[in-house]
């Protein structure tokens, strides 16, 4: 509102800055630079005239009229008390099904974050509360946040690898428990090459070892387009296109942060802050398959404490999240001398005690969808969340740590209601020497010592723990089965077949019968065994016993119908089961179940070796 300030000059200069503005636009939409879009844009048709005009009148505009403040009253509650003590709530998200965060758009192949932005969240908490409490009031006023939701590490959220780590490249890595560097406080031996760790979040350092680190394992889903006419896709519809998706059974962890007076005002408007305790959906493609969780509260609410203190002239500031800030012109800025001048106001400081003397600072681009629009949001360019700063503070500065806390809380730059701009300060990952740390003493088992791994997972997990013994078991067996096939006595021994001159005893007729009916083969058992029922009755046919060596059958009935034979022939010793084993109360049921399959995938081997040994002998007799 500029009221009646704007003079006549000031506003045909305004008009004649728009008129210039629309003639220089050639093209709008996406994919201008590939030819689409191309247009005119015409306000005024006495273009040139007024270019004339503006050309004359240039400096007599003046100075730009001043905006007047509006003031908006607010309808819920008093904004006029100072208290800006936080308090924090965790909010624990476990996915149900895949969820689509998208991130951006390579050709047919959509990507997708690690984490779920906390602009999810927010509609849910207004659709929940809103009826009772104004949020976007809250939000407002800038007393209420939602962080994003990271990765659980120890029951919390989890935090990037802050960029100031790295890791010996021959063999170091948080995820291997040594060889862990902090750049900022320290410098690798001479010799040792270094690779920057990023792309996992990582726990608290805590008792003198390395903070256990986790990785968000995104999975690809293809998808097809159908076209009506020819029932298939085409290049018309567009064919296939690829999701990116968070997997399922994943819990994340995000904090809902209030303000002390908007948390007494959710307290008398809500009963409980259970009452958010079911399934929901976020993210892309929600109408499919795509997008179901379950949200819930874990603990109860409680205060952010004032407990951070500046280290003695140093402040170590770590993003836990992208922070967007501006330059004068308002547009997206990443240099380091805008953060610093953005945290020296938040600290209501000089920026000239503030000198920035480290940094390890990367970028960060994220592209969302307008749903009502229908169009493209603008892209949020920003400083990426691992980036880490060392600022030098001078003598005189006496930072309050109440208002280090209140920054903690509530972040730094635009759109900190959706979980950006947090930051952390002097956190010990980042003030301490990491080159002598390792994992913890039980790193190698996660659930400590001697402690039961049953009695420390869920069913869920359990049951994926089982998956992964099965893959690895079938795997070994089938290295042994390799290595078995290749040895003729091995086979001879195992299945009494040999190779007498250019003959295959038994026929390969009579082997391909046997491989066939081994093929059937679905429990190692006596009764109903197929195996047993097709030797019985080649026996009773004497040309057909005749073909095979002495002992030959014999040992083929014993390999289907003893279970542990099979075991040994493999070599699957308890010691060596044990190894490939992380339940070693799961080793019978892993037996039992895969005992069949360990005699075809052996069988089928077997037969195929002697097959190529045998052509071989047949093509040496046709050379000679």
């Amino acid at each position: 509102n500029f009221g009646d300030s704007v003079s006549e000059v000031q506003e045909k200069t305004a008009f004649a800055l728009v008129v210039a503005g629309a003639s220089l636009v050639e093209r709008i939409g996406g994919k201008r630079r590939r030819g689409q879009g191309k247009c005119r844009l015409t306000l005024e048709r006495k273009v040139r005239e007024w270019m004339t005009w503006l050309q004359q009148n240039v400096g007599k505009a003046g100075e730009p009229p001043k905006i007047e403040a509006i003031n908006v009253p607010f309808n819920n509650i008093n904004p006029e008390t100072t208290d800006q003590t936080w308090h924090s709530i965790q909010l624990t998200i476990r996915t149900k099904s895949p969820v689509i965060v998208p991130a951006r758009t390579v050709g047919n192949l959509v990507e997708c974050h690690d984490y779920i932005p906390g602009r999810y969240l927010l509609p849910i908490l207004q659709k929940e509360w809103g009826k009772k409490v104004d949020i976007f009031q809250a939000i407002a006023q800038g007393e209420l946040l939602v962080t994003h939701a990271t990765l659980s590490i120890d029951e919390k959220a989890g935090r990037p690898t802050p960029f100031c780590l790295a890791a010996n490249k021959l063999g170091g890595g948080l995820d291997q428990g040594r060889g862990v560097y902090n750049l900022l406080q320290e410098r690798a031996e001479p010799g040792i090459q270094l690779k920057k760790l990023q792309g996992n979040y990582v726990g608290q350092l805590t008792n003198g070892t390395l903070p256990t680190t986790k990785k968000v394992n995104r999975k690809i889903f293809t998808h097809n387009i159908i076209a009506d006419a020819v029932q298939r896709p085409t290049s018309d519809t567009g064919g296939v296109f690829s999701y990116q998706a968070i997997p399922e059974g994943l819990t994340f962890s995000a904090n809902l942060r209030v303000t002390q007076r908007w948390k007494k005002l959710l307290d008398q408007k809500i009963r409980s802050w259970q009452t958010l305790d079911r399934n929901f959906r976020l993210g892309q493609s929600k109408k499919d398959q795509y997008g179901s969780v379950k949200i819930f509260f874990s603990d109860g609410c409680h205060q952010i404490e004032n407990a951070i203190q500046p280290l003695t002239g140093e402040l170590l500031v770590w993003c836990l999240s992208d922070v967007l800030l501006r330059n004068e012109r308002l547009s997206s800025s990443l240099d380091p001398q805008i953060f610093l001048v953005a945290l020296a106001q938040s600290l209501e400081i000089n920026p000239a005690q503030i000198t920035l003397k480290q940094s390890f600072l990367r970028v960060s681009r994220s592209e969302s969808w307008q749903v009502s629009w229908g169009l493209s949001r603008p892209s949020l360019v920003g400083i990426k969340s691992g980036s880490c700063f060392a600022f030098e503070l001078d003598q005189s500065v006496n930072i309050n740590p109440k208002k280090l806390a209140e920054i903690t809380a509530s972040g730094i730059g635009e759109r900190r209601a959706e979980g950006y701009g947090q930051v952390s300060f002097n956190d010990p990952l980042l003030s301490s020497s990491l080159g002598a740390l390792t994992a913890p003493d039980d790193s190698d088992n996660p659930y400590g010592g001697d402690l039961n791994i049953q009695s420390q997972l869920t069913n869920e997990s359990m049951a994926y723990l089982h998956i992964l013994e099965r893959a690895l078991w079938r795997e070994k067996i089938l290295a042994q089965a390799f290595i078995i096939a290749g040895n003729a006595d091995r086979r001879q021994e195992i299945l009494g077949i040999e190779i007498r001159g250019k003959e295959s005893k038994p026929p390969m007729s009579q082997l391909g019968s046997f491989r066939s009916v081994i093929g059937r083969l679905q429990t190692i058992e006596v009764e109903r065994n197929p195996v047993i029922a097709w030797v019985e009755a080649l026996q009773a046919v004497d040309n057909r016993r005749e073909k095979w060596p002495a002992d030959s059958l014999a040992n083929c009935c014993e390999l289907v119908t003893e279970s542990e034979r099979i075991w040994d022939v493999l070599k699957f010793s308890d010691e060596y089961t044990d190894q490939i084993t992380a339940t070693s109360a799961n080793i019978a049921s892993l037996k039992q179940e895969l005992g069949a399959e360990a005699v075809r995938t052996l069988v089928g081997e077997i037969i195929r070796a002697h097959k190529r040994d045998w052509e071989k002998v047949q093509q040496r007799g046709e050379a000679s």
